[in-house]
């Protein structure tokens, strides 16, 4: 069932981001102010970027292409990238928690962005716990079910806001 519920969704983010770009073309966007850390900002930009690729394509071909858990090498590689991903988000919400406020003083930022980069960032939190509480032995084999199908809707979530991020970033810089 989740293998179709995420192509499905997958296949309708990326068409809807698509239709956005060709009815939207004409937008201006503000010019935006440099980061405060532009050389460190990027490097972390970098590794999450590349943490998260790497999380998606080993997670979701395993989940929707394969239909079966991650198993051999594909776990280790998984894993490993997990921990990229994760300090980068984390350090990414220190660095840029300000300019993503989704207050009236974060103007730096259109409110989608805002909502996607906090949605993805909260999406994290949740993969993180719904992996690590099952490793503590407080719950039981229905509850880490339940973890595991938490784990993949979650992850799922953070895969739409990282696409339409991507594509409400690559329309601000195109100044669209």
């Amino acid at each position: 069932m989740f293998k179709w519920i995420a192509i499905a969704t997958v296949l309708a983010t990326i068409a809807g981001t698509g239709l956005d770009y060709l009815v939207r073309r004409k937008r201006r966007a503000a010019p935006q102010p440099p980061p405060r850390f532009p050389k460190i900002e990027m490097l972390v930009v970098a590794m999450t970027a590349v943490g998260f690729l790497v999380l998606a394509i080993t997670g979701f071909c395993g989940a929707t292409f394969l239909s079966r858990p991650l198993h051999g090498y594909w776990t280790i590689v998984h894993v490993s990238a997990s921990g990229m991903f994760a300090t980068g988000i984390a350090c990414l919400a220190v660095m840029r928690g300000e300019a993503y406020g989704l207050g009236n003083a974060g103007r730096r930022f259109p409110a989608g962005m805002k909502w996607c980069f906090w949605l993805l960032a909260a999406s994290t939190l949740v993969l993180i716990l719904s992996i690590l509480v099952p490793m503590l032995r407080l719950l039981g084999t229905p509850a880490q079910s339940l973890a595991i199908d938490i784990h993949r809707y979650a992850a799922l979530v953070s895969l739409i806001a990282a696409i339409v991020y991507a594509h409400l970033a690559r329309s601000i810089r195109a100044g669209e």
